[in-house]
């Protein structure tokens, strides 16, 4: 059946479900079970001749575990609802053509997916995540401990099923995803009974960030009848998951009336509680937290969601947790928040795929210095985009060892096929960017960061994203209606023709309507400074491989929907001489290479700046004077930039020897 026939399908057995009443989530729910009956043979459509139905009756005859522990299993009680079999026949042709992700993926929308930063990983990664993480420690131990704080399908668990030298722990935040993965594994005829068992111990469905509240845990243990009741549990679940040929349905039937009890002293311990559900990895038999609690491995794919979509009211008690909230700066993806309890709760290493930014972005700063300080992270992949579907940002595998630390970072580039390795030691920017660089280059430039400044000393730095479209948004206003609404257009790049401006300066976007070009000062400016848009400035931005400055000293505005836009401090360097030294070729290297500059970012990045002396100033500001006052083409701006490459490859004394490495290594073109 093609794509579009299954996907109208879904979508009219959604409408007629809905018109029965069932709500949204209720139908994913009923939609997942009938699929995963049929997919594990537990029913089929001549099961049903032409009658009403409970799934109820179905699982009660067929699956021992589910049948009484179902209201425990299910979020959305629907398994004793009464269904017409005429509802669900197509859907089950629709059923036989699908895999599990394509059956799931077609329980919501993209849209819906994105906003809960929903991307499943896949086999593949999985694969290569094991494979670095696990490849000798099974064999030298008697088992392992694994987590995974944002299941999803369950792609990390699957591999370890059957496999008792590995206990797995598993928290899932969905609970359509929850319930997918659970019912999946539990009607699975070839898992044995004592791991299914198990399952229900050690799959959960609750939020692992709101989750890590020990102080609840506290406040329960301090009485001596909430002490009693906790040792009595973490027997019952030792003896469930350590003795797996021993495992009865009353032992787990036990187990959860504890669990019962112990949720009557708060309303908030009847959520997921790191402490209080798993509480054999943090404590011992008498609640003396162990010297090294934790899990042995830590791997997983957490949540891929922006600063802007996460629900504020929901997580201000995170924010406000001194755990998290002193290694979370400004804006930050969600995902990082999972780095830093993946981190802790990790006593031998881990391996997490996330955002690249997270590698570069200054609200990740205070993490990576933490993990580069301690010498814990060992290697980074950078993955093809390949990997996720319709996903823009670039992400990667972060891994950490805390067993067997060392000084050198590998580093995997799969997209330019390069395999490096870093020392720790040669991170010495200020904000613990990853540099991929090779240590033998490094050497060559390490002076740099020794006798340099560092570029927002001298700068003051704005970002123009707002601008713009406060810009257009007034422009019209002014105009009134008899403006016409065009698009605005990418024109004027720096290699057409009909630019006045070549290679080397910034003009990616001009505003203008048709043909006329809009520069009018009065709509230009900045709540804190109403000259700021007045004074001479620089805008810069890097595009792919090429990092581009602008510089506005008569009057003429570049502006892009993103750029970054550099003016001068008083008392600071002018703004030709920083024009001047950006446009060197060790600066843009620096930029490009050792800060990695994400060029999806709005963010200036930080850049070594030297302490030139009067007479260097003085012959860049010469030659940045001469490319001002010629005509601009690429010619003039390479003439330009022999003068400032001189002038700053002496200051560096970076000799042609050293600059032939750099250029070797990185491919960096030098201008002689």
């Amino acid at each position: 059946m093609k794509k579009a026939s299954i996907s109208e399908s879904i979508d009219k057995a959604f409408e007629l479900f809905h018109k029965k009443g069932f709500s949204i989530n209720e139908i994913r729910s009923i939609f997942l079970k009938l699929f995963l009956l049929r997919k594990h043979g537990l029913i089929s459509i001549g099961d049903l001749e032409n009658k009403n139905f409970r799934m109820k009756d179905f699982i009660d005859s067929k699956c021992v575990i589910s049948s009484q522990f179902l209201n425990r299993m299910e979020r959305f009680h629907v398994s004793n609802k009464v269904i017409s079999s005429n509802l669900i026949r197509d859907l089950f042709d629709v059923f036989r053509d699908l895999t599990d992700n394509q059956f799931f993926l077609l329980l919501d929308t993209e849209k819906a997916r994105k906003n809960k930063g929903q991307y499943f990983t896949s086999p593949e990664i999985v694969s290569k995540i094991y494979s670095s993480l696990l490849p000798n420690r099974q064999k030298s131990e008697n088992s392992i401990t694994l987590a995974d704080f944002s299941v999803g399908l369950g792609e990390f668990v699957k591999p370890f099923i059957n496999n008792t030298q590995v206990r797995y722990y598993a928290v899932e935040l969905d609970p359509i995803s929850f319930e997918f993965l659970l019912f999946n594994l539990i009607w699975n005829q070839e898992h044995e009974f004592s791991q299914k068992a198990k399952t229900l111990l050690v799959i959960l469905q609750g939020d692992s960030l709101l989750g890590y509240q020990e102080s609840l845990f506290e406040q329960l243990i301090a009485t001596h009848k909430g002490s009693e009741l906790l040792k009595n549990l973490i027997q019952i679940r030792k003896r469930i998951l350590e003795n797996a040929n021993e495992v009865s349905l009353e032992n787990i039937s036990d187990y959860f009336q504890r669990r019962e009890e112990i949720a009557k002293y708060h309303e908030s311990l009847s959520e997921f509680n790191w402490f209080l559900d798993f509480p054999e990895i943090f404590f011992d038999d008498e609640l003396k937290k162990l010297e090294f609690y934790g899990f042995d491995f830590i791997v997983g794919n957490p949540p891929w969601v922006g600063f802007q979509a996460i629900n504020h009211a929901k997580y201000r008690s995170l924010f406000s947790n001194k755990f998290f909230s002193k290694e979370l700066y400004g804006k930050f993806n969600f995902s990082l928040p999972f780095m830093i309890l993946s981190h802790e709760l990790s006593k031998l290493g881990g391996g997490v795929v996330i955002p690249r930014g997270i590698l570069s972005e200054k609200y990740a700063q205070i993490w990576r210095k933490k993990i580069i300080q301690d010498s814990s992270l060992s290697k980074i992949t950078l993955l093809q985009k390949q990997w996720f579907d319709n996903v823009l940002n670039e992400f990667c595998i972060v891994y950490w060892d805390k067993k067997d630390r060392n000084n050198v970072i590998e580093i995997i580039d799969e997209e330019n096929q390069q395999e490096i390795k870093i020392g720790h030691e040669s991170i010495k920017s200020p904000l613990f960017r990853i540099p991929l660089i090779p240590q033998e280059v490094y050497e060559k430039i390490e002076h740099i960061f020794d006798i340099s400044l560092e570029l927002h000393e001298i700068c003051d730095i704005r970002r123009g994203l707002t601008l713009s479209r406060i810009y257009q948004e007034e422009y019209f206003q002014k105009k009134g209606k008899t403006a016409e609404r065009h698009p605005i257009k990418q024109l004027i790049r720096h290699n057409k023709n009909n630019s006045d401006h070549k290679e080397g300066v910034f003009n990616f976007q001009i505003h203008y309507l048709g043909e006329e070009f809009v520069y009018d000062k009065n709509l230009l400016g900045a709540p804190s400074s109403s000259d700021f848009f007045e004074r001479p400035k620089i805008i810069r931005r890097n595009r792919g491989k090429y990092w581009l400055i602008g510089l506005d000293i008569e009057g003429s505005y570049y502006v892009n929907d993103i750029f970054d836009v550099i003016i001068p401090k008083q008392n600071g360097y002018d703004v030709k001489t920083i024009f001047g030294c950006l446009s060197s070729s060790i600066f843009q290297f620096l930029a490009e290479n050792y800060l990695q500059r994400d060029i999806t970012s709005n963010f200036v990045r930080s850049l070594p700046y030297p302490n030139l002396s009067d007479t260097d100033i003085e012959e860049i500001k010469r030659a940045v004077d001469r490319w001002l006052t010629s005509i601009k083409s690429k010619e003039d701006f390479i003439v330009m930039r022999e003068k400032i490459d001189q002038v700053i490859n002496n200051y560096y004394k970076l000799s042609k020897d050293i600059r032939a490495t750099l250029e070797n290594n990185l491919k960096l073109r030098w201008v002689d």
